[in-house]
Order: structure tokens, then sequence, then C-alpha cells
């Protein structure tokens, strides 16, 4: 479940192929963030982000090739954020529309990654 959050449009001069991979490859977004991100951009992948002093981690929750991803992620207690960055193609450009809101937990109380006290089941064991 998600709330509401920040919405970002943008055109860019670019096709999609290029848009696809400036948001899904590790050095080009590190680029972007202006901090190290370290990025799985695969299903079930990994995700984070070392900026300011400050290690951002999660996993990629949709993968649908060259039009969108999403992951959950979050810094240390921090309630988690979802980023949805979906693309969409033009005749003459390619627009990136960027979303992050908070992410609300719904779980299965019977589900063990919650009831032994592991949290976070929807991160990559790797990250927890």
């Amino acid at each position: 479940m998600t709330l509401d959050g920040v919405v970002r449009s943008v055109d860019l001069p670019a096709g999609p192929d290029q848009v696809w991979r400036a948001i899904t490859d590790a050095s080009i977004m590190t680029e972007w963030f202006g901090g190290r991100v370290v990025f799985d951009a695969r299903p079930g992948g990994s995700i984070s982000l070392e900026q300011h002093g400050e290690v951002r981690r999660g996993a990629v929750d949709t993968f649908v090739e060259h039009q969108r991803i999403s992951f959950i992620w979050y810094v240390d207690e921090d309630e988690p954020t979802e980023v949805i960055l979906e693309i969409e193609p033009h005749r003459d450009h390619t627009t990136l529309r960027v979303t992050e809101r908070t992410f609300v937990w719904e779980f299965d109380s019977a589900d063990p990654a919650w009831t032994e006290g592991r949290g976070q089941p929807w991160l990559p064991a790797g990250v927890r």
C-alpha cells in the first residue's frame, strides 16, 4: 500500500532505449544521484545509494523492461519509500516520470518473516 507522493515528469531528447539505460545502469545513476549507486536492475534485484554519509538500501519491486521499474528502499529506521520510474516514448522525445511516495506496510501476521522478528521481508536477504 502506498500514499500520495511527489511526481515529476521530464521530456528528454533521447530515445526510449537510451533513457532505459540511464535509469537502470548503476554508473549512470551514480552521476544522476551524485552518490555511489549499486543496482541489480532485474525483478527482485537490490539497490543501494551511498550519499551524504547515509546508505539507502532496497529491492526492485516491479520490472517491465523498457517501460517501468520500481523499487522500495529505506535509510536506517526511516519509513521506506517506493520509487517508480516510467518511460513513455514519443516520436521526437521520451518522457521520464519519477514518483516517490511513502510505502505503508501490509503484512500477513502468519508470515514467518514477521513472526520470527526478521522484519522487512520484501528485501532480499543480502540487504536486510
